[in-house]
């Protein structure tokens, strides 16, 4: 299947769709810039004419970017589960730092660019070097990244306002070619790799991962965790991740990443296939929970199982650098043995002997058992299946944020100050609005009509007790009952908005009671990782406090009578009520940036 096949209507008749209606908007304001002209006194002109240039401009810039679209694929992933390696993967080299700890912090986004290049953004306080890099090493690349990624790290404790690291890297990758890709001439691909969880609610981040919305998200999920409350919390994760991202989960490819963890088992496949039936109903299950009024979507959820690692080993083991094949080759033969177990057994051993059909022979194997072969077959059918939807809304953005927001703000002010200016001309506004509103009740009386005719017709129908109409009435209330099951899907977030935000704080004051009754500090909520460090600081020293002065377990939960005889008594019964209040001032700062992150998503 190629482009052609399914993108002809994608293309000719959805793309040119919105051009022409664009065109109309601007052809719209012509003939109302006319009248406005002729209302208006002299000193407007300049304004309405610059006004007319920018809508111009930007209906032209909408055209091009129509022809040629930007296609964004955003990574982002539940806790170490392999995101940076599978954007490795997709640029076809190790140019993304990836460590055991968690050190995706920025957003760093990838362009097709045949000059390898690297450009680490100007950031205010900035303690890692900033420039642009040409005709830069995949080395080099990953070692940059990697050291402002760690300074950033280090540093943010000590700097809270300290923005996250922005990155562009422009590099020849291979993914088109590597999946299959045949979209239509023209068309740009950007690799966006977004950052974790504790890292989302910085401003920076937040105003790129809003550009994502109309993206193909990638997310992956860690399958290598075995620790069933480590597993709820990636669960979790997940819902967060995709809330974050907003948008409908139709146009996420969720990957079961180091699937690989099962091959050792000796019932293998059949506990790889048992962990993806549990892993992927848990998911749709958590998503409903939260998401309702994307049902459907989460009900035909894409899912497909990934093991990043060797694929990209299968990758660089077809470079035509010889240091990097023979380094492949060596983490392929000592990691993923199982993998290429009875091929390596009949080759030497020392695989810088292993001739290229050798190889070629392993690197079949590799992707085949990596199910990198599946996973670009997904990925290719997703983005065809969506690609419209996936470019058309960022253009559109684009041209409403540059042109036309801009024209209607305009009109409102200028309609405003015009109104104000004097009696006689609010006096002659008024006259006009009477008529537009004339007008619109005309509008609204005929619509309202139209809207009722099917009813009346199923009224008389039902009257006639003609079973040719019964039928037909029957076959309308079916029809209508389906569109308005829709419909109630869709509006659950308007109905549920109450619950969710009840459970959101009942689980950051859990935390804190568990803490209090354990005596330790335990603030796993997942929410509580987009609170600010300081914030978190606060709350954290609090806890330690009230906890050394005793008042953990069964006291904390149900209170308890202290009677203070001593100066001594009193004093610490004093502070504890210091604390407590304390706590309580922290706790309202802790939830309030919680809420503001719920009510963003």
């Amino acid at each position: 299947m190629n482009y052609e096949d399914f993108g002809a209507n994608a293309r000719h008749d959805i793309f040119r769709l919105v051009e022409r209606r664009s065109t109309q908007l601007v052809t719209s304001w012509k003939g109302f810039k006319a009248e406005m002209m002729r209302l208006l006194p002299e000193s407007y002109h300049a304004e309405i004419n610059d006004l007319t240039t920018k809508l111009e401009d930007g209906l032209e810039i909408l055209t091009d970017e129509l022809q040629n679209p930007t296609l964004i694929l955003a990574t982002t992933g539940t806790t170490s589960s392999g995101k940076s390696t599978l954007v490795n993967f997709l640029c076809g080299a190790d140019i993304v730092p990836t460590a055991v700890s968690e050190m995706s912090a920025g957003v760093v986004t990838i362009e097709f660019q045949e000059e390898k290049s690297l450009v680490i953004h100007e950031t205010p306080g900035a303690n890692w070097e900033c420039g642009e890099w040409r005709n830069i090493s995949d080395e080099e690349i990953y070692d940059r990244l990697d050291q402002t990624m760690r300074n950033y790290i280090d540093n943010r404790d000590q700097n809270q306002s300290l923005a996250c690291p922005q990155s562009i890297i422009r590099y020849p990758f291979k993914f088109i070619d590597e999946v299959g890709l045949e979209l239509p001439k023209g068309t740009k691909i950007k690799i966006m790799d977004l950052p974790g969880l504790s890292h989302v609610g910085d401003e920076t981040n937040a105003a790129v991962i809003r550009q994502c919305r109309e993206a193909l998200c990638l997310v992956t999920y860690n399958s290598a965790e075995t620790d069933q409350e480590k597993m709820k919390n990636l669960l979790d994760e997940v819902v967060e991740q995709v809330k974050d991202l907003g948008g409908s989960p139709a146009r996420m490819l969720f990957i079961l990443n180091r699937i690989d963890v099962f091959r050792s088992d000796k019932k293998w496949p059949e506990s790889e296939t048992r962990f993806v039936n549990k892993t992927v109903a848990s998911i749709k299950e958590k998503l409903l929970e939260q998401l309702g009024e994307y049902k459907t979507d989460i009900e035909n959820l894409q899912v497909v199982k990934l093991s990043t690692m060797p694929a990209l080993l299968g990758i660089q083991i077809q470079s035509n650098d010889k240091e990097q094949i023979i380094q492949a080759c060596k983490k392929a033969k000592n990691n993923f043995g199982e993998f290429i177990e009875e091929i390596t057994d009949e080759l030497p051993g020392n695989v810088s002997k292993w001739t290229e059909h050798d190889r070629t022979r392993i690197v079949d194997e590799l992707q085949s058992s990596s199910y990198a072969i599946e996973f670009k077959e997904r990925l290719k059918q997703h983005i065809y299946n969506h690609f419209p939807q996936l470019v058309i809304p960022q253009i559109v953005d684009k041209f409403k944020l540059n042109a036309a927001n801009e024209v209607i703000q305009w009109s409102v002010q200028t309609t405003s100050a015009i109104v104000n200016s004097s009696e006689e001309d609010y006096q002659k506004e008024i006259e006009r609005i009477d008529d537009i509103r004339k007008s619109l009740n005309e509008f609204l009386e005929e619509c309202d009509q139209k809207l009722r005719e099917p009813f009346s017709w199923m009224e008389d129908s039902a009257k006639k007790y003609d079973s040719q109409y019964m039928d037909k009435f029957q076959e309308a209330v079916v029809e209508l009952q389906k569109n308005y099951k829709e419909i109630e899907e869709k509006l659950t977030a308007l109905y549920s908005w109450r619950e969710n935000l009840a459970k959101t704080v009942d689980k950051c004051l859990e935390s804190v009671l568990s803490s209090l009754e354990k005596g330790y500090i335990n603030l796993k909520y997942l929410s509580l990782k987009k609170v600010k460090q300081r914030t978190i600081d606060k709350l954290e020293s609090s806890l330690k406090e009230i906890i050394n002065l005793g008042y953990t377990g069964h006291k904390a939960k149900t209170g308890y009578k202290y009677v203070a005889k001593t100066d001594h008594e009193k004093e610490k019964l004093r502070r504890l009520n210091r604390e407590l209040n304390t706590l309580a001032d922290n706790l309202n700062d802790v939830i309030e940036e919680i809420l503001g992150s719920w009510s963003q998503q």
